[in-house]
């Protein structure tokens, strides 16, 4: 596992990850761009907070998963995430 840690951390990515160790991915965009992501990332959030308090048993579908950055967030307050890449 450390190895792999390794090899995900020397290369850049899109989005921000956070790893299994507490370390995150290193972003290859301008900070004023992953701004964006944070932002609707956290508005998500909010919706999901505010709209289905109790989203631990259900199912969302992410229909634009693009590289899974919010695939991710969903998998952290849905029981489960289906993503489904069109194009």
């Amino acid at each position: 596992m450390d190895d792999l840690l390794v090899q995900v951390r020397s290369q850049p990515w899109f989005y921000e990850f956070p790893l299994p160790d507490g370390s995150f991915t290193t972003p290859d965009i301008p900070e004023e761009v992953a701004q964006i992501h944070t932002t609707c990332r956290d508005k998500l959030c909010s919706i999901i907070a505010s709209e289905i308090p109790d989203a631990s048993n259900l199912i969302a579908l992410d229909f634009a998963p693009h590289r899974g950055y919010f695939t991710i967030e969903l998998s952290l307050h849905f029981k489960n995430v289906i993503g489904r890449a069109y194009g």
